[in-house]
């Protein structure tokens, strides 16, 4: 983060950043799904701090198919279950 933070600065791309926001650009599904990584990404997180060895792995195999489940139940695209086979 503080590499990349850097690199945005001696470009001088934080002007735009600034002015337009982080997420210009991007539709709102790319946000939630954003979200959403964020998110999982906590949960993982606090079960890493607490869980033995097996849940620990469990849980971090489990995070992106349960990503990929969970998305198209909160937005609204015409993708359905057939088209995650």
């Amino acid at each position: 983060a503080i590499f990349t933070t850097l690199c945005i600065v001696a470009t001088g791309r934080w002007r735009a950043i600034y002015n337009n926001g982080f997420f210009s650009g991007f539709t709102e599904h790319t946000v939630f799904t954003a979200s959403l990584q964020v998110a999982l990404g906590f949960t993982i997180m606090w079960i890493l701090k607490y869980a033995d060895a097996v849940q620990k792995s469990v849980a971090a195999c489990l995070r992106g198919p349960t990503l990929l489940l969970m998305s198209p139940a909160f937005t609204a695209t015409k993708a359905g279950w057939s088209t995650l086979a």
